[in-house]
């Protein structure tokens, strides 16, 4: 397995509100974004604790989880303790402070074990899955266009331009629970697994994606380029990406 995570602050932002994991706990690899949302840095201070208290949770379970029995039931419900665990804590730390008030971040995670991933998503952040000649998005966007669009009240087209299209109807912290969104799949020898912010899918289409990924310059090259188009293409956001290639 190799991979890499990037963040940068993007070209017209004066922080970053982004944040990413990278954990091995033999035999797994957990990989992780986040993009917070709040005034006064809360954004910053949101994403920053939701992998605070993922890490936290999984040294506590560690054992746990290495012994767990492997079955798709078993990581998603191991998947949504953990990140009901960091909705409560940021829910929690908004509560206690006037300038964290309202805080909340998205946050998408993956367990990856042999040729399987695990994926838990809440927010407008995104997993991609890139296998042959194609690429798939795993999660879907808690986004009010999303919605829309699901709805047959805007087609993609117009949703890309959208200006409700940063407006999340899901994020960690507006509430002491949160729903969680489970995918799995395989994940096998020559796929390559995309976490990132909308910093970067804002401004960087799926086909580019592909493109960039399946040009086999590695992952923290990869990484690189794709934050590098982000950037290009105006950076108005933070951008955060996690590549991870099956080798």
């Amino acid at each position: 397995m190799r991979y890499h995570g990037r963040t940068d602050t993007g070209r017209e932002r004066s922080n970053n509100e982004d944040a990413f994991l990278t954990l091995e706990i033999p035999p797994l690899y957990i990989f992780g974004v986040a993009d917070g949302m709040g005034g006064h840095a809360a954004g910053e201070v949101a994403s920053t604790l939701a992998f605070s208290a993922v890490s936290a949770f999984l040294a506590e379970n560690r054992e746990g989880l290495q012994g767990m029995d492997p079955t798709v039931d078993n990581f998603s419900t191991f998947i949504f303790n953990m990140v009901s665990e960091a909705n409560y804590q940021i829910w929690q730390a908004s509560r206690n402070s006037r300038d964290h008030h309202g805080m909340g971040t998205t946050l998408t995670l993956a367990i990856l074990w042999k040729d399987h991933y695990f994926v838990g998503h809440v927010g407008d952040s995104r997993a991609y899955m890139v296998h042959g000649e194609g690429i798939l998005k795993i999660t879907r966007d808690h986004s009010l266009v999303e919605e829309m669009v699901a709805n047959g009240q805007l087609d993609k087209e117009d949703a890309q331009n959208h200006p409700q299209r940063h407006v999340l109807t899901r994020a960690l912290g507006t509430g002491p629970y949160v729903e969680v969104d489970f995918f799995h799949g395989a994940f096998r020898k020559g796929d390559i697994l995309i976490l990132c912010t909308d910093g970067l899918t804002a401004m960087v289409g799926e086909e580019e994606i592909l493109r960039v990924s399946r040009e086999g310059t590695g992952a923290r090259e990869t990484a690189a380029r794709l934050v590098g188009m982000a950037n290009r293409g105006g950076g108005p956001d933070n951008i955060t990406v996690v590549v991870v290639e099956h080798s």
